[in-house]
Parts: C-alpha cells; structure tokens; sequence
C-alpha cells in the first residue's frame, strides 16, 4: 500500500484576494471564516492577510463616515438633515429632548415649590450654558 503525501502548492497572494479580505473583514467574517471561503490555512491567513483584514474594517468605516460627512455637509444633497442630525447626535453631543406634560393640581403645596425650584434650576443652567456656546 503505497502513501501518499498531499503537497500543498504555496499560497500567492493578490490585490483583489486582498480587496476580497478588506470586505469581508469590513463585513464582520472572522479569520477562519475568510480561510474558509479563500481555501487557504489559518497561517497563511496570518502571514499573508492579517494587517488586510485588520484595517479592513477601520477603512471602510472611514469610507462610509466621510460619505455621510459629504452629505451633512451639502445642503443640496437629498439626505442632508438626516445626516446632519447622525452626526449631530453620533459625534456633537445633541440629545433628542421628549416635552412630558406634568399637573401638579394633586401635588401637596411643598413638593409643588420643589418641582418649580428645580426647573428654575434647570433653565437657569440651560441659559448659562447658552452663553458659552
């Protein structure tokens, strides 16, 4: 019975087997994964492709930032105050305030006085912040 031995021809990198790892990695493939769908081994992955799949993610993160970047910054383009508020809210500290109603007809007269003094506070904060913006 005769053996014989499987040898594995060595593995040749190229820019769209890179490009295919930059988008899988930007997708969310794991290193196995992407050995998988390239046919390759966990070490030649490594020696070959882990700088690539590592900033694969952070490129394409950058990408899609500066797109909606280019249209919060265009008023002429069609999504512009959508991506405005994205960044606005993601990176510029605005919140989305909710107005609740309150009645404090059934409040004792104490706890009515709290109520106004903390919103007098509260503007009062509001106002000073204004100012340093």
């Amino acid at each position: 019975m005769s053996s014989e031995i499987a040898i594995r021809s060595p593995h040749e990198p190229t820019e769209e087997l890179r490009r295919q790892v930059r988008l899988m990695a930007a997708c969310g493939l794991s290193p196995d994964q992407c050995c998988q769908i390239l046919g390759i081994v966990l070490t030649d992955f490594e020696q070959f492709y882990q700088h690539v799949w590592e900033t694969g993610t952070i490129e394409a993160v950058t990408a899609v930032g500066a797109a909606v970047i280019s249209a919060a910054t265009d008023k002429k383009h069609p999504q512009f105050f959508q991506c405005a508020s994205f960044i606005l809210r993601a990176r510029g500290g605005w919140r989305d305030i909710r107005a609740v109603e309150t009645t404090t007809k059934d409040l004792p007269e104490d706890q009515k006085q709290k109520l106004i003094d903390q919103l007098v506070e509260r503007l009062t904060i509001a106002e000073k912040m204004k100012v340093k913006a």
